[in-house]
């Protein structure tokens, strides 16, 4: 059931430029950076095998972005996908909110926390990292702007994401039967008046996605 519609800003972040590195905190890139992006995965041969990776198979990039052809060959079939990390698992927000601004000829990278994702593109295993930064109802997410601070990263883009959470619950269960609800402290804090008006008690966890995927394995083994 669906209960909650939100606006989430997320950002796209990248390795600062050599010329912007001395300053402190994030830059702006001009306008026409995010163009220059899709304009790069457009231009890609073909769409990658796999549209999200396990993060254990990854090795840093040799360069600052890798999704341009190689000097001396100049083909397209030379150019390695785009590679953006995001926090959460397969099917998190994040992710779908990177779809939904870079399109889906891109290697979608989940991480379990911010920080991850921060340090992923600080050490170009990762090209960009998406994380939200602002929310309609929660408000601030500090963490990010904290970590913006740490680390010398350019924001690309930014990007307004319209979020809608939902109860998954077994089939037929009454709403007024529910105890616990188990997702991540943001989305938590998010339906914090829905959870209390029905005297549901929340259970933070590490990603929204991550929780929905327990729940379905729990399901599962139940009536197996």
């Amino acid at each position: 059931m669906s209960f909650l519609s939100i606006l989430t800003t997320l950002l796209l972040i990248a390795v600062a430029s050599a010329s912007s590195s001395s300053s402190s905190g994030p830059i702006l890139l001009p306008r026409g950076a995010l163009s220059e992006i899709r304009a790069i995965i457009d231009t890609q041969h073909s769409s990658p095998t796999q549209n999200v990776v396990d993060i254990n198979t990854l090795s840093p990039r040799g360069g600052a972005i890798s999704a341009t052809a190689s000097q001396d060959s100049g083909s397209k079939t030379n150019m390695k996908p785009i590679r953006v990390c995001f926090q959460g698992e397969a099917g998190a927000y994040s992710e779908k909110s990177l779809r939904e601004l870079l399109g889906k000829n891109v290697i979608a990278v989940p991480r379990p926390n911010f920080e991850s994702c921060y340090r992923a593109v600080a050490s170009k295993e990762c090209d960009y990292a998406i994380v939200p930064i602002e929310n309609s109802l929660g408000g601030s997410i500090h963490e990010n702007y904290d970590l913006m601070l740490r680390y010398d990263l350019t924001i690309v883009a930014e990007h307004d994401f319209r979020v809608r959470h939902c109860l998954l619950t077994k089939p037929g269960l009454d709403v007024k039967e529910i105890k616990f609800a188990i997702s991540h402290p943001q989305a938590l804090a998010q339906c914090d008046n829905y959870l209390r008006a029905r005297n549901i008690t929340p259970i933070p966890t590490y990603d929204t996605a991550g929780s929905a995927s327990k729940f379905i394995l729990c399901l599962m083994h139940i009536f197996t």
